[in-house]
């Protein structure tokens, strides 16, 4: 059986000098774009009371996280002299949060999508929002968290168990053997995101005639497309170098440009977010200030109703925005 270490190379190979700079320009930048985009971008009072706005600031949020855990794990890499293996314990300790975080944010991507398909079709009531939140919250972070935990125990254990795979027995720690075998399931993850949010995408897309969007759509159109268009190179190209069908030795930046793709994954969304801020406002009904009602509008009862409508609907005739 082929064992993969998803945020490494799969083969153990030595890292191109060349690529530490950009590998650490990019987590860096993902890192701290990811982190500025939830203090700035969202608001905390919102992100349990909407759904939509509550997936996108938690997957920024593991975003953040798997950023700067891989970056201190290219560190160790580099002052491993290049060379990528969890039998350094440092890598190996530094690569539990790696793939835990990498996983959260899979699902978390793959919930948002899920949550912009629920809004256009049939949009939540205000309970349904918070409890959506508090069992979404609640199973990926505490799952989390007992990996987490579980992991970080049996390494300090020091549990050993022999490992005979393609006929030769070394002996590992069983928490190598677990990150090692676990990658595939990781891999299996992501890529079920990856299409999930790319199917999702070209469903809007299809329905452009029919939904009425405006400038927040089409940004979140375009972040659900950059997750999936920054993905996909990644979810091909390093199971085909895994299976010797690239061969590294001719191709050897391939893979590590494929690396380099996923790491700035945080920042393109980032940015693309930030330029949208106040689309995301209206879309996930981030309260903000209003002005007072004048005499002449405050008997008017439409005027005076609550504003609480979702931003677009599916109609089967021509599109209709309704804004609150």
């Amino acid at each position: 059986m082929i064992t993969r270490q998803l945020h490494g190379s799969g083969d153990e190979r030595e890292e191109p000098a060349a690529m530490i700079l950009l590998y650490t320009v990019a987590l860096a930048m993902s890192a701290g774009m990811s982190m500025a985009t939830c203090a700035t971008v969202f608001k905390w009072a919102d992100v349990m009371r909407d759904a939509g706005h509550g997936t996108m600031f938690m997957a920024f949020v593991c975003m953040c996280l798997w950023s700067i855990s891989s970056l201190m794990r290219i560190i160790a890499v580099y002052l491993n002299d290049r060379d990528d293996t969890l039998a350094n314990r440092t890598i190996l300790n530094l690569s539990i949060p790696t793939e835990v975080f990498y996983n959260a944010a899979s699902f978390w991507f793959a919930l948002i999508a899920y949550e912009i398909q629920r809004r256009a079709l049939r949009p939540r009531t205000a309970s349904s929002n918070r409890t959506a939140m508090i069992w979404y919250t609640a199973v990926i972070f505490g799952a989390a968290a007992v990996l987490l935990a579980s992991l970080f125990v049996l390494d300090c254990f020091n549990v050993i168990v022999d490992d005979d795979d393609e006929g030769i027995v070394e002996q590992k720690r069983l928490v190598r053997y677990i990150l090692e075998h676990v990658s595939w399931v990781t891999q299996g993850i992501r890529s079920a995101a990856v299409l999930y949010a790319g199917g999702m995408a070209l469903w809007l897309y299809r329905k452009r005639g029919l939904v009425a969007f405006e400038k927040l759509p089409r940004a979140l159109l375009g972040i659900v497309t950059l997750f999936f268009l920054l993905n996909v190179p990644d979810l091909i190209v390093d199971p085909l170098c895994d299976f010797k069908v690239i061969d590294t030795d001719v191709y050897p930046f391939m893979p590590s440009v494929v690396k380099f793709i996923k790491f700035s994954v945080g920042g393109a969304i980032s940015l693309l977010m930030g330029g949208s801020v106040a689309g995301f406002d209206v879309f996930f009904h981030v309260a903000r200030p209003r002005s007072r009602l004048s005499p002449a509008t405050s008997g008017n009862s439409i005027a005076a109703a609550p504003q609480n409508l979702d931003f677009f609907v599916i109609s089967d005739a021509s599109p209709t925005t309704v804004m609150r």
